[in-house]
């Protein structure tokens, strides 16, 4: 959250963006604070992928020696020229390296890369734009550590001077509900579905000191993930493909990206099936989906996901709120199931 009284007496432009970052280890997020509508703008820097965030990934060429990041880092199918850098959030405070040419990289050098790609998208919005502050909000509750490195990644990238706040993304999000929400909210679920698993966070809000969250019910199922559904679409898209071609290596490596690309979609007709064309192949292959299919791939996730709501809705009863958190509930299958169970 922004803090407005430090602001307060400041005129701001339209050129003068607070800038909100959301950083996790899977995928990630920039936003502006809008200052004539008092609320945050997110923006579409995914490169024409249409959604608002994009892998937290940075890739080295060595043969050009460029960095890449984002999407295009996980598309880039020349993996024996380039280095591979994900896991950026979950390995702060480790003091973890990558070896490029050679030689030992920090990671709060390559974060920092990735940093300074994201906050450089906002300048396809306004070319003139100042940074006035810089809102950071993490994946993961982290120590002296690992909010020590954050910020030498900052620096790195040229913005350490700008953060104003690092949080975690589960008190940005209580915060910006009650900051949205007037009435008196007192018990809130948040469900966090991301690359690792899904947590499952019941707070009870106390009002008699100020406002503030009391976590009362936490925990982590490592069963349903995001990367796992990944892997299941890719194992069917293996499978559909080695009908026509010999699954090589070159193959897998193509495949991936194009599991990437492609998982979203397939969700998005799981009703009524689709095709998809594996135009990387010579000659492309054409492949069609049932609905059955799709849904066959995704039913497991289903059924524990049901289960994990069950056990929370059957420990604290009266949610006034439910906050649906990560990159898993950006398809809308799992949003529709969450509303089903709590209508249950």
């Amino acid at each position: 959250m922004i803090n407005e009284a430090k602001f307060s007496g400041v005129k701001f432009g339209e050129a003068d963006f607070i800038v909100g970052i959301d950083l996790g280890n899977a995928t990630s997020s920039v936003s502006y604070y809008d200052h004539k509508q008092r609320m945050p703008e997110v923006l579409d820097i995914s490169g024409g992928y249409g959604k608002a965030s994009v892998p937290t990934a940075v890739q080295y060429l060595q043969d050009s020696g460029e960095w890449i990041c984002g999407d295009y880092a996980l598309l880039n199918t020349d993996r024996d020229n380039a280095v591979m850098c994900t896991d950026l959030i979950k390995g702060l405070g480790n003091n973890q390296c990558f070896i490029i040419n050679q030689g030992a990289v920090t990671l709060s050098f390559v974060l920092g890369v990735f940093i300074r790609e994201l906050i450089g998208g906002i300048k396809n919005v306004n070319p003139n734009v100042k940074i006035r502050g810089i809102v950071v909000s993490v994946s993961r509750e982290m120590n002296d550590d690992a909010v020590n490195e954050l910020m030498l990644a900052f620096k790195e990238a040229g913005y350490d001077k700008f953060v104003l706040k690092i949080s975690s993304q589960s008190e940005c999000m209580i915060n910006t509900l009650l900051y949205e929400k007037k009435e008196d909210i007192k018990n809130i679920l948040l469900l966090d579905f991301s690359d690792e698993g899904l947590r499952s966070r019941a707070y009870r809000i106390n009002r008699n000191d100020g406002i503030n969250a009391e976590c009362i019910y936490n925990e982590m199922n490592i069963q349903v993930s995001t990367k796992k559904i990944e892997n299941d679409v890719y194992k069917m898209f293996c499978e559909l493909y080695k009908q026509d071609n010999e699954l090589d290596n070159r193959a897998k490596d193509l495949l991936e990206g194009f599991t990437f690309e492609h998982k979203d979609l397939i969700f998005q007709k799981m009703r009524t099936g689709c095709r998809i064309y594996f135009n990387f192949a010579y000659p492309p292959i054409r492949k069609n989906l049932t609905s059955e299919m799709i849904k066959a791939v995704i039913a497991p996730t289903e059924e524990k996901i049901s289960e994990i709501t069950d056990n929370v809705f059957s420990r604290i009863n009266g949610f006034d709120a439910v906050i649906l958190s990560g990159g898993g509930f950006e398809n809308t299958w799992s949003k529709e199931l969450i509303e089903k169970n709590i209508q249950n």
